[in-house]
């Protein structure tokens, strides 16, 4: 995660001992900690904000089990670093059941309303993934419409035209859970592909949950060098920031009139402040849009400022209702296809904020959870899981009932709990994960900008920020 640069250490042979600052303990953080641990760093810290570690990987633990309020897989085998530690440790679940095989049975709709939904969703998934080359205008929302289109076209006449237009919209609420965004308009289709994908299974399942996954890194990393409760306020490293002429550096020359006492300060809200030599930045995209202005001190160069404003992070958010009495099957998964008749329904009974209810247009599913027979949990996607936040536990819960009640056209009992992420409103995560946005393309920067170092007068001394993983 840090450059390795012979020519970076010339006359210095104690680089293991330069103090290394982490900031944020998600699995980018404490990757980045056992990766220097590995290459001999000593004076390493990993400042972490909230009183518990993982970051967006958050599993809530009900009796012998835990529920994920964020990532929940290990999306693909082939090449994925997560899935090799994962397997090497014994932690991966074999047995599991395939959500994404659960999701394409359609469990809530007759035959000929599921063959109708494969044809479609096959035929939209397959020019989506195979997308090549350059689409005008380049939304993917505008991209997908087309596709839809032509789908209508070459498989017409269809006597359940407002079907497949629902099945439409529930596919771009898939769409907008996979890739993060609120809104597909936003989602360039020419940058889609851009993030690699690892083949084999995309919903491998982890024992324990993913937090277990934790553990991995903690028997590596020393345990003195994760502090949690320290929020950073600021990162001043003034002492370093030089304009950097790559053509015109001399890295020996400046080696020889660096100033020893040169140092980054990190100060933490606490009052406490951190001296280091490196920083490397792993918090959430959307905390970088929120506080990067008031974070850096000088503020960051502008092709990182302008990666920071162009690159998308959305909200993905989970509902869990627990029911005393089961009325699904194990591994069911009923996709929501919103019907104009559910409008009808809840504009009957509403009063006050008749639209509130809107949420639910963004629910993609309410599916089976593993190791909880109990559970029923909704995906919410896009605008509806901001929405959402802003709702109390009896409204949503309203909600849900009312529209399960729908789907299956009989009574459904109330839940008697719910656990409920806000990933949006959480200050310290601002969002779920990031996306490619139309603005990144026009402003032709990607997430590889963020990645890249903040350079100082020094080559091995430097503010950087590790690129925002997606779950």
């Amino acid at each position: 995660m840090m450059q390795s640069d012979d020519s970076c250490v010339v006359g210095n042979d104690r680089i293991f001992e330069k103090r290394v600052i982490i900031i944020g303990a998600g699995i980018s953080g404490l990757a980045c900690g056992c990766s220097l641990k590995r290459l001999g760093f000593k004076n390493v810290k990993i400042l972490e904000a909230r009183s518990r570690i993982g970051g967006r990987i958050h599993g809530i633990n009900l009796g012998s089990k835990y529920i994920e309020m964020g990532a929940q897989w290990i999306h693909g085998q082939t090449d994925n670093a997560i899935y090799k530690i994962a397997e090497s440790k014994g932690l991966v679940n074999k047995e599991a059941f395939n959500y994404v095989d659960a999701m394409r049975n359609f469990t809530n709709f007759n035959n000929d309303e599921k063959i109708a939904l494969v044809k479609l969703f096959d035929f939209l998934e397959d020019k989506v993934n195979n997308f090549s080359g350059n689409f005008s205008p380049s939304s993917l929302l505008t991209f997908v419409n087309e596709q839809f289109q032509i789908f209508l076209s070459q498989f017409g006449p269809c006597n359940v035209p407002d079907f497949l237009s629902e099945g439409f919209e529930w596919y771009c609420n898939v769409l907008r859970e996979l890739n993060g965004c609120q809104n597909l308009s936003a989602l360039s289709v020419n940058l889609l592909n851009n993030y690699k994908e690892c083949e084999g299974n995309p919903v491998v399942e982890v024992k324990n949950g993913l937090s277990s996954l934790l553990n991995v890194f903690l028997e590596v990393l020393n345990p003195d060098w994760i502090l949690k409760n320290k929020l950073v306020t600021k990162i001043d490293w003034s002492d370093f920031k030089v304009e950097f002429n790559e053509q015109n550096f001399e890295c020996e020359s400046s080696l020889k009139h660096a100033k020893v006492s040169k140092e980054i300060r990190i100060i933490c809200q606490d009052g406490e402040i951190f001296r280091a030599d490196h920083v490397v930045i792993t918090i959430p995209l959307g905390c970088l849009k929120k506080y990067s202005e008031s974070l850096f001190i000088p503020s960051l160069c502008n092709n990182k400022q302008k990666a920071i404003h162009c690159l998308g992070f959305g909200a993905i958010n989970k509902v869990y209702l627990e029911f005393e009495e089961i009325f699904w099957e194990s591994n069911d998964v009923f996709n929501v296809l919103w019907q104009k008749v559910y409008d009808d329904e809840f504009l009957k009974e509403a009063s006050g904020k008749p639209y509130t209810y809107c949420w639910l247009k963004y629910v993609g599913r309410f599916a089976y959870t593993p190791n909880h027979p109990n559970l029923l949990c909704a995906w919410v996607t896009g605008e509806g899981a901001v929405l959402m936040e802003s709702l109390s536990d009896n409204e949503i819960v309203g909600d849900c009932v009312k529209l399960l009640r729908l789907i299956f056209g009989k009574e459904i009992p109330v839940p008697g709990r719910i656990y409920r992420s806000s990933w949006m409103s959480d200050p310290l995560s601002c969002g779920s994960y990031s996306y490619l946005s139309v603005d990144c393309e026009k402003e032709n920067v990607t997430n590889l900008d963020l990645a890249e170092p903040e350079y100082t007068d020094l080559p091995c001394s430097k503010v950087r920020l590790h690129k925002d993983n997606k779950y």
